[in-house]
């Protein structure tokens, strides 16, 4: 999958019980957690999310980060499908998440075998 991440933006801290997940990192920086680990990735890095073991990334440069993401095994696909927006246009900034996308992943990723970790 491409994303297209804006300034600020990433998933919050999460598990994921039944894939591994890889980050490639096309354009911009990137903070990466995994684990206990805080890592700086940028174009070029590539960064290995192992089921089980929390994860997260954010962008914090001004431009817009631009990654694949790869899942294996596949079948999460069908929880970006249910929860994201599809770009249309690839020259706009992506819009800020707002409540209702939060409330949407919260809602789904259970289903997926994605578990949020959200400070209490």
């Amino acid at each position: 999958m491409e994303g297209f991440v804006p300034a600020g933006g990433g998933p919050p801290p999460h598990i994921h019980e039944r894939e591994d997940e890889t980050l490639y990192i096309l354009e911009g920086k990137c903070c990466v957690q995994i684990g206990e680990q805080q890592l700086v990735a940028s174009a070029g890095d590539f960064m290995f999310l192992p089921r089980g073991v929390v994860h997260a990334f954010r962008n914090d440069g001004p431009e817009t980060l631009r990654l694949i993401l790869t899942f294996v095994p596949a079948g999460i696909e069908e929880f970006f499908e249910e929860v994201l927006e599809p770009v249309t246009d690839r020259t706009a900034v992506p819009p800020p998440p707002t409540k209702e996308l939060i409330d949407r992943l919260l809602a789904a990723g259970p289903r997926y075998g994605i578990k949020f970790v959200l400070p209490e």
